[in-house]
This record gives structure tokens, sequence and C-alpha cells, in this order.
């Protein structure tokens, strides 16, 4: 047997220890479903997806460490357990993917350690975790998507600001004031899900070389942003990232020509990127064109 099935142990109150032996590869959805007196799991090596709800509602467990074998936690895999910490340990191929409230309204959760390996934080993947004060992620995690962290104790306990998941800016919290040009920390990799989306004080955004990736919504519905500075090593700007910008006039991109620009892979609803004005990174003056280069750290246009 390589599976546990959709719904075996659905509200079997009778379970109090389980321990999956490795030849399981396969949690199916909802499998242990409000299991509400299981107070000990322990997942062995080879387990490869934990399905959607697979230990929803189950509120005695109190710790968890999932192997470097999973690949996928899914939606609502463990969201409403009484764990106080929880151990993700990552794979060095690159996973697992943490997907949509997998330990959302886990009221009891206090640490989270996320290992190196692991790639992305999905949506509500934490939110209502009102106890959760310490988390740690890897420089792996490049993806985080909407209010993954949203009623925590540790974005509440945040000072005003950007405020950094990793290498990820992942949201700004307060009212940013007005006429706010905005510097991303340099060794930033990554822009999260809707991180700077309505932020009206919001004018002009620098981007250092070290960002690959752009989430969706990360800057959208910023009618007064003016200028934007994007790096060479840019690999990918998600749908409507810079959607409803409607002031947005120049670009200072950090690669050479319109080549390496059209290298990035762009999601649709970014047409504020094609309306504004593009200059290329030049450490030298060329005459003719559009093209950049640093003064005193700021990007100015070679005249």
């Amino acid at each position: 047997m390589t599976t546990i099935a959709a719904q075996g142990f659905y509200n079997y109150l009778n379970l109090n220890k389980i321990t999956i032996p490795g030849s399981i590869l396969n949690i199916e959805n909802g499998a242990f479903f409000l299991c509400k007196n299981l107070s000990f799991l322990t997942i062995e090596e080879g387990i490869q997806i934990i399905g959607e709800g697979a230990f929803n509602g189950c509120i005695s467990l109190t710790s968890l460490t999932i192997p470097t074998s999973t690949w996928y936690l899914m939606d609502y895999a463990f969201s409403g357990c009484g764990f106080e910490s929880v151990m993700v340990k990552g794979n060095i191929l690159g996973g697992p993917a943490i997907e949509e409230q997998a330990f959302g309204s886990c009221k009891n959760l206090v640490s989270v350690t996320l290992g190196e390996g692991v790639l992305g934080i999905g949506r509500n993947a934490f939110k209502g975790c009102d106890k959760l004060t310490t988390i740690i992620i890897p420089d792996s995690v490049n993806v985080i998507r909407e209010n993954a962290f949203l009623d925590t104790a540790w974005l509440n306990n945040q000072p005003d600001g950007v405020i950094y998941a990793g290498k990820v800016a992942y949201t700004y919290k307060g009212i940013m004031p007005e006429n706010t040009f905005l510097t991303i920390k340099e060794g930033t990799m990554a822009i999260a899900y809707e991180a700077f989306m309505d932020n009206l004080g919001l004018v002009s955004v620098f981007l250092p070389d070290s960002v690959i990736y752009i989430g969706q919504y990360a800057f959208s519905y910023c009618p007064n942003l003016t200028t934007i500075k994007i790096g060479k090593n840019v690999a990918e700007i998600v749908s409507f990232a810079f959607s409803n910008c409607s002031s947005l006039s120049v670009i200072y991109f950090g690669g050479q020509d319109i080549l390496e620009w059209y290298e990035i892979v762009k999601g649709s609803g970014n047409n504020s990127l094609s309306y504004a004005t593009m200059y290329f990174y030049s450490e030298t003056e060329i005459t003719g064109g559009n093209h950049w280069h640093y003064v005193d750290g700021i990007p100015t246009i070679w005249q």
C-alpha cells in the first residue's frame, strides 16, 4: 500500500497515535480530517504528498515535523490543528510547496521553521495563527503569496515600513507617507504577491539587481507611481504586477538593451510598463538612444 485513502480515517475519534511509514507516498484529501483526539503523529521519510485537509482540525496535535521527501503540503493540510511548533524540512531539489491555508488558524502555533529548499508559501498559509511569533524562512523561498502571515503576532510585532520575510519583500505595514521613494534592500530576491498594492504615497521604486521575481499585483493600483528601477536579473514579472499604475512614465532597466528586457517573462495586465519610457544601463556615455548611469547612487539619464 502506498496511499492512505481520502477520508479514510475521517472523524475517527479513537485514533490517538499514528506513525506513517515511508512506504506511504500519498496521504489523500481529508484522510485524518477531524481526528480530534490524535495527539501524536510521526511522518517518516518517504511521504511525498499530503493532501487537501488531510489533518485539518486535529486539535490535539502539539508538534509536527515534515520530512525532506515531501513535495506538496496541499490546501488546508494542517489547518486548525493544535500545534505549538512546526518544522518543515526542505529538500535540495526544491520543496515542499506550502499551499493555501496549509497551517491557517492554528491558534496555538508559536514557532515555525522552514528548511532550506522550501520554495513557496501560499495564500493565507499561516493566516490567523495569532500566537505565531517566530518564523525562520530560508533563502530558498522566493514566492510568498498574499496574506500568508496575516493576523499573526509575528506580523503585528513588526514596525511600520517594509516587512521582509527571508529574502522576500513581503508587505508594507502602516500608511505609506506621500511622495515615498522606496528602495528595496540589496539581497532581496523577490517581491511578494500584493506587497505594495494600493499605496497612494508611492512615487518611485528602486529594485536591486538581486531581485529575480516580482509577484502578482505587487505594485498594482499605485496611481502616483512615476518611476521604477528594475534590475538586470529579473526573470519573471507575474500578471498584473504593475496594473493600473497610470502615472508610470520612466523605467530604469539594469540591462543594456531591449533584447535583455524581452527575455523577462511578463504576465498579462502589465500594460503600464509598455507605456513608460525605458532607459538602459550604460557605465559609459552613449550619444543617441535612451541610457542611464549612477550619479551618487541615483539613476541619472545620459544627456
